[in-house]
Formats: structure tokens, C-alpha cells, sequence
């Protein structure tokens, strides 16, 4: 699986390069299958690859901490009431 992982590394890293979307996105549709298999078969892979996750992913520059999927949000105020909300990256809220 390493073997597999360096190789589509690479594709992945040329695909964007190019520009091309689609091939980038396949590539990430396989590796999120494999990885729904994965922890389908053994669920204590998950505190493993979470372990390792929260190792490398401060180490990628601000631009490659991104997330690929969707996020759903809600937020609901009323009144004086206010939502702040960010899916991914830094908030600053300052009030004076």
C-alpha cells in the first residue's frame, strides 16, 4: 500500500500542477474508497491514522492544511445573538 500511496502522491501532485481537476479528484475518490475499506475491516486502524494525521498536517504549509468533502453549517441567532463560524483555517474575533 506505501508503493501505492507514493504513486498516486505523484499523480496527484502532476495533476494539480496541470491543472486538472477531474484526474485530481479521482484520485482522491480512490484513496477515500480504500480508506472507508480500510477502517471498515480493522476500526482501530483510526486511532492510528489519526495519530498521524495530527502529526503531519502542521508540518504542510498554511495552503496544503485543506480539506477535501463538504461541510455543513448552521447558525442560528436571534435577539442581540451573533454565529460565527469557519470550516477550516483561523478565525480572529476582536470586539472593542
Amino acid at each position: 500500500m506505501e508503493a501505492e500511496l507514493i504513486e498516486a502522491h505523484q499523480e496527484a501532485v502532476a495533476a494539480r500542477a496541470a491543472g486538472d481537476d477531474s484526474a485530481h479528484g479521482e484520485l482522491v475518490a480512490e484513496w477515500q474508497l480504500k480508506l472507508r475499506r480500510l477502517l471498515a475491516a480493522d476500526p482501530t486502524v483510526a486511532t492510528e491514522l489519526r495519530r498521524l494525521l495530527d502529526e503531519f498536517t502542521p508540518r504542510l504549509p498554511e495552503g496544503g492544511q485543506t480539506w477535501s468533502g463538504s461541510v455543513t453549517m448552521t447558525g442560528t441567532a436571534s435577539g442581540r445573538g451573533r454565529v460565527f463560524q469557519i470550516a477550516q483555517g483561523h478565525m480572529t474575533i476582536t470586539e472593542s
